[in-house]
Protein backbone atom coordinates (compact mmCIF):
# COMPACT_ATOMS: atom_id res chain seq x y z
CA UNK A 1 0.00 0.00 0.00
CA UNK A 2 1.38 3.39 -0.96
CA UNK A 3 0.94 6.13 1.62
CA UNK A 4 2.08 9.48 0.25
CA UNK A 5 0.28 11.30 3.08
CA UNK A 6 2.85 10.21 5.69
CA UNK A 7 4.26 13.23 7.48
CA UNK A 8 7.92 13.95 8.19
CA UNK A 9 8.92 14.11 11.86
CA UNK A 10 9.83 17.75 11.25
CA UNK A 11 8.98 19.97 8.25
CA UNK A 12 11.72 20.30 5.64
CA UNK A 13 12.58 23.79 4.38
CA UNK A 14 13.79 23.97 0.79
CA UNK A 15 16.34 26.49 -0.50
CA UNK A 16 13.57 28.33 -2.33
CA UNK A 17 11.57 28.81 0.88
CA UNK A 18 8.97 26.06 0.51
CA UNK A 19 8.05 23.80 3.41
CA UNK A 20 7.65 20.07 2.79
CA UNK A 21 5.53 18.31 5.40
CA UNK A 22 4.59 15.02 3.73
CA UNK A 23 6.03 12.48 1.33
CA UNK A 24 3.58 13.84 -1.25
CA UNK A 25 4.94 17.37 -0.78
CA UNK A 26 8.47 16.07 -1.34
CA UNK A 27 7.51 14.01 -4.38
CA UNK A 28 5.74 16.98 -5.96
CA UNK A 29 8.80 19.13 -5.26
CA UNK A 30 11.09 16.65 -7.03
CA UNK A 31 8.69 16.29 -9.96
CA UNK A 32 8.58 20.08 -10.38
CA UNK A 33 12.36 20.30 -10.81
CA UNK A 34 13.67 20.79 -14.34
CA UNK A 35 14.26 17.45 -16.12
CA UNK A 36 18.01 18.03 -16.22
CA UNK A 37 18.07 18.42 -12.42
CA UNK A 38 15.78 15.40 -11.91
CA UNK A 39 18.25 13.31 -13.91
CA UNK A 40 21.11 14.04 -11.49
CA UNK A 41 22.11 10.99 -9.41
CA UNK A 42 21.34 12.66 -6.08
CA UNK A 43 17.79 13.50 -7.16
CA UNK A 44 17.31 10.03 -8.66
CA UNK A 45 18.26 8.55 -5.30
CA UNK A 46 15.96 10.98 -3.47
CA UNK A 47 13.06 9.90 -5.71
CA UNK A 48 13.79 6.21 -5.02
CA UNK A 49 13.94 6.83 -1.28
CA UNK A 50 10.64 8.73 -1.35
CA UNK A 51 9.01 5.87 -3.26
CA UNK A 52 10.38 3.32 -0.79
CA UNK A 53 9.20 5.39 2.16
CA UNK A 54 5.70 5.59 0.70
CA UNK A 55 5.49 1.91 -0.23
CA UNK A 56 7.35 0.13 2.55
CA UNK A 57 7.22 -0.17 6.31
CA UNK A 58 7.17 3.19 8.13
CA UNK A 59 10.52 2.26 9.66
CA UNK A 60 12.17 2.70 6.25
Amino acid sequence: MTDWSRRFNAPVKTPDGKTLRTLKDAAEYVLALPPKVQAEPAWQRAARELKNAAELDPAW
